[in-house]
């Protein structure tokens, strides 16, 4: 018999605590107004950031007991360990983690009510809690843009490919566009348009284009991405953790990439690659991945394995090679359009 100890609880319950105190932190900015100002008392903290005064001192009190604040006189200064995790820039950035955690928390809460109703939210599942939509872009940045950097880029010779001969690039579903934006600075020579379904991303992603000076090289437009609003050839289209979301239309999707390819353009999908087997699932890894797909099930998509996915370009009309990194949880799956 497993025996639950106490202290085990204890963690969790910590451990969902800390998760929290950080995000309300960060969904109000707290962290980083700390960072510039140094010591503040929570009065003028609250008064700083636009939040509850009565709120704000209860949320230094937490933020003092949970680590991430230090006391200097009369006011809050940022900790160490507030400092290391919680400014953006730092080598030890856990703020894209934070709000992953509370993300997974409230799909957990709407996985439960579902569960006993059978509804389906949809994508709209997202749009429940409107503290969540400015934070969803720089979360997938937080946590994906240093793999991408530091691993997905070095091993796929797609990218750069494109990038070497000054291509154009077609992202569909690209989010706030840090995709584009690492790509074009890789690249100096590459030009590329993102198109994204959820219009309220696209203001913050060409505004986040525009502060980077590539204005001249990247745009970004409101669309299907299915049936994206803009017409070829590109030499890359890259699907960054988005094909999953329209995996209902797949052979609409695959059909639409080839419309818009160069003749020997190449389409590359990054999807997290999930198991095959039960096995696997127990893995701390793969566990976070099974938590993200509840979430996927209430919109009505699941992830899939990087085999499906290559299966599906196969049989689109495409030569196919398959890259699986960071321990196999990532599947990169690059396609050259065959000749007609």
């Amino acid at each position: 018999m497993i025996e639950l100890k106490p202290e085990q609880i204890q963690e969790w319950m910590v451990g969902t605590a800390t998760a929290g105190v950080a995000f309300a932190g960060i969904a109000h900015g707290l962290f980083g107004r700390l960072a510039d100002e140094g010591p503040v008392s929570a009065k003028d903290l609250a008064n700083q950031a636009g939040v509850d005064e009565a709120y704000c001192a209860r949320w230094c009190e937490v933020a003092f007991a949970f680590g991430f604040l230090d006391r200097e006189g009369d006011g809050f200064a940022l900790s160490d360990a507030g400092r290391a995790a919680l400014v953006p820039g730092s080598p030890q950035y856990a703020g894209g983690a934070f709000v992953n955690m509370m993300l997974l928390g409230h799909f957990s809460l709407r996985f439960a009510e579902c569960l006993g109703t059978g509804d389906v939210p949809g994508e709209g599942l997202f749009a429940e809690r409107g503290i969540f939509a400015p934070l969803f872009g720089p979360m997938l940045e937080a946590n994906f843009k240093p793999l991408f950097e530091k691993a997905v880029l070095p091993a796929v010779a797609a990218y750069r490919e494109a990038g070497g001969k000054g291509g154009r690039v077609l992202d569909l579903g690209c989010g706030n566009a840090w995709f584009l934006v690492s790509l074009a600075r890789a690249y100096p020579s590459l030009a590329g348009v993102g198109v994204e379904g959820h219009e309220a991303q696209i203001a913050n992603a060409n505004k986040r284009i525009e502060s980077e000076g590539l204005g001249g090289r990247l745009r970004c437009v409101a669309g299907d991405i299915v049936e994206p609003p803009v017409d070829g050839p590109f030499d890359l289209v890259t699907m960054n953790r988005s094909v999953h979301h329209v995996w209902d239309r797949k052979e609409r999707l695959i059909g639409s990439v080839r419309d818009r390819l160069s003749t020997s353009g190449r389409f590359v999908v990054w999807d997290p690659n999930f198991p095959d087997t039960d096995e696997e699932l127990r893995t701390p890894a793969k566990r976070t991945m099974v938590l993200h797909s509840l979430a996927e099930a209430m919109q009505g998509n699941r992830l899939m394995p990087a085999t499906e996915i290559a299966d599906w370009m196969r049989s689109g009309g495409f030569d196919v090679e398959a890259h699986l990194l960071n321990g196999g949880n990532e599947g990169v799956v690059v396609g050259r359009k065959r000749a007609s």
